[in-house]
């Protein structure tokens, strides 16, 4: 089967987060073929600098807009829905403060169909310093399911 991964996240004021997330996505764009950024009526220049990311980083993304708030669940499944509609066979939601490393994607995809898994968490620890500045994801944080002995 072809992996076919599409990346869905939630935006609500979240312009501080734009000039480090979707760059990271790009050293992953070998395996991520499409982006859903669903927002919940940001009131500062989310949407802006999202457009603008979009077109100046020639990212394959789609900004779906709420005309209100529906918080973070609700967003979400509008992403996932589309992402089905549009055949992606592997989904991952995220949220828009994080760095990927270059190789994170195909690493989790492998083990993924490696291991006929369906979901995959990613463990992520965070402290109150670094609430806002992006938390690093790479290869290393990422651990493939033990198998059971």
């Amino acid at each position: 089967m072809t992996k076919k991964l599409a990346l869905v996240t939630v935006t609500y004021n979240t312009d501080h987060n734009l000039p480090f997330f979707p760059p990271s996505l790009l050293k992953n764009n070998n395996t991520i073929q499409h982006m859903y950024v669903v927002d919940n009526a940001s009131q500062d220049t989310t949407l802006e600098a999202l457009e603008t990311c979009k077109q100046s980083e020639n990212l394959p993304l789609d900004i779906i807009s709420n005309k209100k708030n529906y918080g973070y669940a609700h967003a979400i499944n509008i992403g996932i829905r589309k992402a089905l509609d549009d055949g992606y066979t592997y989904i991952c939601v995220t949220n828009n403060d994080i760095i990927f490393e270059a190789g994170f994607f195909t690493q989790m995809l492998d083990d993924a169909q490696a291991h006929a898994i369906d979901a995959l968490g990613v463990p992520a620890s965070i402290s109150d310093q670094e609430i806002g500045f992006g938390y690093n994801l790479d290869t290393e944080t990422y651990a493939p399911k033990k198998e059971a002995s």
